[in-house]
């Protein structure tokens, strides 16, 4: 009997079940990974929810005349939901000043006044102007529903079309730009709501190429890696078989860009018949240093009846040089291995306040926001055995663990001991907010785990926050301030508490938390208030210098004066964390300080 002839059929129609009324999408091959025509994808990874999202042009109307926006889920970036349409942009749908050319749609997520909130980008037809603007609509989940402005952001500019956006927050200055054109490159700034833009309109536009390498079309998209930021743009018509991404680099989100010494990114496979690979977008699997290309190919079976608007959705893997160049892409019809991705669910709301940054550890490794700790010159105690050596490092199941170690592994290291740390410093300052930081720590003679704020300056005259510090076996932890009065002036530090112990639950989580406000500085541990530390401009200049910004340190610390001696016998020993929380009082300025 012919076994295959009977279940092929069926295999494909399970792989084509709907759930709550919503089409599953799988195929043989990987690629295209969408369902009939779709173009101009926008690739989202929530960190709301945990899934990737995909928002594309509705593709296959002549003319490019869709007008509707659907959106498209996965956990893995392989099997995709289609979670209905969110905008229907006809002539007195969602978008009051909108007649459909719904195209080029971009998302960015944002936690803003307590919660998530979703603001979606597109072009379509003005009949007002006759010409294409832009438009921007929110809501409070990825797949809706969405509330579109009552008019777009924007109805002129300096040349070319208003169409094809890319919306980027710099993780460096916090910063929302908003990316748009066709034959030329501009950006404006998006104002704190997301809702609206500056006036002043910039052009960047990479100048020179041609169409068979890197001259500048349509189709921008914007990334930040290790402290550069990508620039990958289409070239040629989106109906040409040459359609490809190229791509330059710049220090700045602001340009200017340097176009890269091999620019193209992707371009047809004519051999494996592939074509017209463009209109890209950009996504990384959260905690790790993976990418992919999520772009639209030509259906080849369109080649010559309609090729602009008969386009398919397509993922590849993206990968750089150790140089941070990007390797050029060979578009597939295999597609990609099915990703998985380490992720907590989001952090909780707490009344009153707002989430302006977090690090839930989510992924295989930290993120560009810390820095290993290295072993100073002349190292103080806490310093002493610092090394930057991975064994004593770990990022898993949504934790980083810090280790203390008998150094039997680096031998041209002659400390006795090896332990790890981490700090924000040059990445992340902290100001007038609360931190949380949730952690747990082994029992061992010796051992000093710490969480603690430091500004830049002279110690201890800029001051020191100590959040938590736990000795050996303890079942309690030190919370403490440093300043010159409280090391030097014995009588002006008498003046109030400056130094607290606290019980915790031993060998358990426990959440560390310190308030900064511009008179006082206030610990707490597991949501009960310790002590609170005041500025007393009577006493000195001098007694409150926690009004700054300062960076965070979480090490790993083993022997010293304080802690005593360490038995190597109890080694190796764990400090984990869980997550770092940093939230801002919602009446006030919800800035951080990023530095590069």
């Amino acid at each position: 009997m012919k076994h295959k002839a009977v279940f092929l059929p069926l295999l494909f129609l399970l792989m084509s079940l709907t759930m709550a009324g919503k089409t599953t999408v799988s195929s043989a091959n990987g690629n295209p990974v969408l369902p009939a025509f779709h173009a101009d994808p926008e690739v989202l990874f929530s960190k709301n929810t945990g899934r990737f999202y995909i928002y594309p042009t509705t593709d296959g109307y002549a003319g490019w005349g869709g007008y509707s926006f659907d959106v498209f889920s996965s956990t893995d970036l392989v099997h995709f939901r289609n979670e209905g349409t969110i905008l229907n942009l006809s002539a007195g749908g969602d978008a009051p000043w909108a007649s459909g050319n719904a195209w080029a749609p971009c998302i960015e997520e944002k936690w803003m006044d307590g919660k998530w909130k979703y603001f979606f980008y597109f072009s379509a037809h003005n009949p007002a102007m006759n010409k294409k603007t832009l438009g921007v609509a929110v809501a409070d989940s990825p797949t809706g529903p969405f509330k579109v402005s009552e008019k777009p952001l924007f109805t002129t500019t300096s040349g070319g079309q208003m169409i094809d956006s890319d919306v980027f927050t710099d993780p460096v200055s916090g910063q929302t730009y908003l990316y748009y054109g066709n034959g030329h490159l501009h950006y404006r700034l998006l104002s704190d709501d997301m809702m609206s833009v500056g006036d002043e309109e910039y052009d960047i536009t990479p100048r020179g190429g041609s169409l068979a390498d890197y001259a500048f079309r349509e189709g921008v998209n914007v990334f930040y890696r290790k402290g550069l930021y990508y620039f990958l743009w289409s070239v040629d018509d989106t109906g040409a078989k040459n359609y490809h991404v190229a791509y330059g680099t710049s220090t700045s989100p602001q340009g200017p860009i340097k176009v890269a010494e091999k620019p193209i990114v992707i371009i047809q496979s004519p051999e494996e018949e592939i074509y017209g690979t463009g209109h890209n977008s950009i996504v990384n699997v959260p905690g790790t240093d993976d990418w992919y290309i999520v772009y639209h190919r030509i259906n080849k079976d369109f080649l010559n009846d309609g090729p602009g608007f008969h386009r398919e959705v397509c993922i590849d893997r993206l990968t750089f040089a150790k140089d941070g160049t990007i390797k050029q892409v060979l578009p597939t019809h295999k597609g990609i291995k099915p990703v998985k991705v380490q992720q907590k669910p989001a952090p909780p709301q707490r009344e009153g306040w707002e989430l302006v940054w977090h690090d839930e550890f989510n992924g295989r490794k930290l993120s560009d926001e810390w820095t290993r700790i290295p072993r100073f010159p002349n190292p103080p105690e806490w310093n002493k055995f610092m090394s930057t050596d991975d064994r004593l490092y770990k990022v898993q199941g949504g934790k980083l663990t810090l280790y203390g170690l008998n150094n039997d592994f680096l031998p041209e290291d002659t400390a006795h001991f090896l332990t790890g740390g981490v700090y924000t410093r040059d990445r992340v300052l902290f100001q007038r907010g609360r931190i949380d930081v949730r952690l747990r720590m082994d029992d061992a003679s010796g051992a000093w785990p710490a969480a603690w704020l430091l500004p830049e300056g002279r110690w201890p005259y800029n001051g020191e926050i100590d959040i938590m510090e736990r000795l050996n076996y303890d079942d309690f932890a030190h919370q403490t301030i440093h300043s010159a009065i409280t090391e030097y002036d014995t009588v002006a530090r008498k003046s109030q508490d400056w130094h607290y112990t606290a019980p915790i639950k031993k060998g358990k989580w426990n959440v560390y938390s310190v308030e900064l406000y511009k008179d006082s500085v206030c610990f707490l541990i597991n949501d009960r208030l310790t002590f609170t530390y005041r500025r007393q401009p009577e006493l000195s200049p001098k007694q409150f210098p926690y009004d700054r910004p300062m960076y965070l340190l979480l090490d790993m610390q083993l022997g010293g004066h304080w802690v005593g001696r360490v038995n190597p016998k109890e080694l190796p020993y764990r400090y984990q964390i869980d997550y770092v929380r940093f939230y801002k009082k919602i009446e006030e300025d919800r800035s951080i300080y990023y530095f590069r």
